[in-house]
């Protein structure tokens, strides 16, 4: 699968900016573009002569969160290398996220609130304390106006779910369906979760050994994660549920729209 980048980075308003000046949407050098900032990219990047049409990969928000505390863990354990590793205060949410368990994350300040609600609708925390229904009703009317849905739990099923809509897979252009196009889709999202996958347990192993990120840990068989903790169900479950009450009904009304979007092709 060739890959061709634009180096302009949409993960921050200041990328957008940047895109923004260099007129990334009429230039056509990009076909696909990935950001959280759904509202700036709309102001900045699209017009009328230039639409978007947003595509997003729903995730469950306990889910989300889980590997959201595992990608924190291993940025800072890139970040001190063999750095000492310190048990204080973790159980309570304050102390070094190396030393944290699953369940001490769930109960800190690091836990996101709502945050995939507050991203579509660009009501931040800060300004925007407490969510309300009528921003639930907002969030569903433009995931069901304005989004093609994918799921994470469905993540092949959703590439050929975009590549359907998109024309990627030929269809769309009279032409027969290419499977070795999406074959290759999916071997590329493949590859990159197994990646992932083994990189956490890599980091679970590094950080249950308190010895760093070193070439002997890089040899060392990985280890299975703290499965237990992450159950539906436990503890850190509802911990995190607790605070994401809005993202989980949204989160369900995705698989509905998802199965029903799914069904017209």
């Amino acid at each position: 699968l060739g890959r061709t980048y634009v180096n302009v980075d949409l993960s921050t308003v200041e990328g957008i900016e940047k895109a923004s000046d260099w007129e990334l949407a009429s230039s056509g050098m990009a076909d696909v573009v990935f950001s959280p900032h759904l509202n700036q990219i709309a102001e900045k990047l699209l017009d009328g002569q230039h639409k978007g049409r947003m595509f997003v990969l729903m995730i469950h928000p306990c889910v989300r969160e889980f590997k959201r505390f595992r990608h924190r863990r291993k940025m800072e354990l890139l970040h001190h290398g063999k750095g000492l590793i310190t048990n204080e205060n973790s159980e309570e949410g304050n102390g070094d996220i190396l030393s944290m368990s699953y369940t001490a994350y769930s109960k800190s300040h690091l836990v996101e609130d709502n945050w995939m609600m507050r991203t579509i609708l660009d009501k931040p925390r800060e300004s925007y304390p407490e969510l309300t229904s009528e921003d639930m009703h907002a969030a569903k009317e433009l995931l069901r106006i304005k989004a093609i849905i994918g799921l994470y739990d469905d993540i092949l099923g959703a590439i050929r779910h975009y590549s359907r809509y998109f024309g990627w897979d030929g269809f769309g252009s009279g032409e027969n369906i290419s499977e070795r196009a999406v074959k290759c889709f999916e071997k590329s999202v493949l590859e990159g979760m197994k990646r992932e996958v083994e990189e956490d347990e890599l980091m679970t192993a590094v950080i249950a050994s308190g010895s760093g990120l070193n070439q002997e840990s890089l040899e060392t068989p990985f280890i299975t994660a703290q499965e237990e903790e992450t159950r539906e169900g436990s503890m850190a479950w509802e911990n995190i549920l607790e605070r994401n009450r809005f993202d989980l009904e949204l989160y369900l009304y995705g698989q509905k729209l998802y199965s029903y979007q799914v069904g017209l092709n």
